[in-house]
């Protein structure tokens, strides 16, 4: 039973040294920086929520029909949304799209650091320490989730 002891607390030990390895690193510490900078933008908060009001607008069954430019798609759809227009909807995807593209820029370079520290450490114990990161990022701002 010692012995057991004795292997489950060394085992927690390198797990922890692990991940504080892992969060005392300048690349991780940079990724942990430009991840609270981009979700707590202005820019990043104002696509969330208009995210979530546009989706609220279309039917999730709907979604699947999306198979040719939203501009057409909205006309034929108009009246199985809740858009009052054609368009209020195509003002709202084009603010989306707009602000989407900018936060996929930084996004991008996010994750490009983030494999880089992934080949430095365990990728799997990088992932869960950015994920406990992302989970205080959510909270911090009152969101639900990170899109």
């Amino acid at each position: 039973m010692k012995k057991f002891l004795f292997i489950a607390f060394l085992l927690v030990s390198i797990s922890v040294s692990a991940q504080s390895d892992i969060k005392n690193s300048k690349e991780f510490k940079e990724v942990v920086a430009d991840s609270y900078e981009l979700f707590s933008s202005d820019n990043y908060l104002k696509y969330h929520k208009l995210y979530e009001e546009f989706f609220k607008n279309i039917p999730s069954a709907l979604l699947n029909t999306m198979n040719v430019s939203f501009d057409e798609w909205i006309v034929d759809n108009i009246d199985k949304t809740n858009f009052k227009s054609v368009e209020q909807a195509r003002e709202l995807n084009f603010e989306l799209n707009s602000l989407k593209n900018d936060i996929d820029l930084k996004r991008n370079k996010i994750f490009s650091s983030l494999r880089i520290v992934s080949e430095k450490f365990e990728g799997e114990k990088v992932m869960m320490t950015y994920k406990n990161i992302l989970n205080n990022i959510k909270e911090k701002n009152n969101l639900t989730e990170l899109y």
